[in-house]
């Protein structure tokens, strides 16, 4: 059964299911518990705003002419034209930046990682501990771009008590495109915390697996 009504053209079939897949992807690239590697998200992000950029300047482009498609579908929803090329301009960017650097690297992520405990650090506490979402947020060494650079769920006490450089050990799983994490403890032994954490700086804030930990500790 088609969720389209009978004589729907092809082309806006297509549009249709893909703008649903990115939906799909954008909600579980602000749903997810995962950090995508720096640089995977760079290149992610180039590509999402390179094709968001062809986007807004076609329907930009085809708003021009009073009687096309577009410009007839905003007058039809009583939409004023500043308003929908406000809604292009922010909206579309954001939209694919969130579906296609951050929700379909998650997607695969989960399909290919193997469990693991990471150790990370702490760059800084993350506004206050209550947010609109998750609550106890810290950003992390290592990870610079918007959305992608924090974990949340301590317990209030953590987060008061946590400081720059301090290490988490967090549960999850890891692959080659990033980590994601169920749960956390802090790490307790303050001559551990610095070593690990100065390593952690050395090698450019890149994750530690526990293995790597123990390696890092026994030389």
């Amino acid at each position: 059964m088609s969720i389209y009504a009978p004589g729907t053209p092809t082309y806006k079939k297509v549009i249709g299911y893909i703008g649903m897949a990115l939906l799909a992807l954008s909600l579980v690239g602000v749903l997810t518990s995962t950090l995508i590697n720096d640089q995977l998200y760079a290149i992610l992000s180039i590509g999402a705003g390179l094709i968001s950029a062809v986007i807004v300047i076609l329907m930009l482009w085809l708003m021009r002419d009073e009687q096309s498609e577009l410009s007839l579908h905003i007058k039809e929803m009583r939409h004023k034209r500043w308003k929908a090329v406000l809604c292009i301009v922010i909206v579309i960017p954001l939209f694919l930046q969130i579906s296609l650097a951050k929700g379909l690297p998650v997607v695969i992520h989960h399909l290919i990682s193997d469990e693991a405990i990471i150790l990370n650090s702490v760059k800084e506490t993350r506004h206050g501990y209550k947010n609109k979402g998750p609550d106890g947020c810290v950003y992390i060494n290592g990870y610079r771009f918007w959305y992608n650079n924090f974990i949340c769920g301590l317990t209030e006490e953590d987060w008061y008590e946590v400081k720059p450089d301090d290490v988490l050990v967090l549960k999850g799983s890891k692959s080659a495109i990033g980590f994601s994490y169920q749960g956390y403890k802090k790490l307790t032994s303050s001559l551990l915390q610095q070593t690990i954490a100065e390593r952690l700086k050395q090698q450019g804030y890149k994750a530690l697996t526990l293995k790597e930990a123990q390696a890092l500790v026994s030389q």
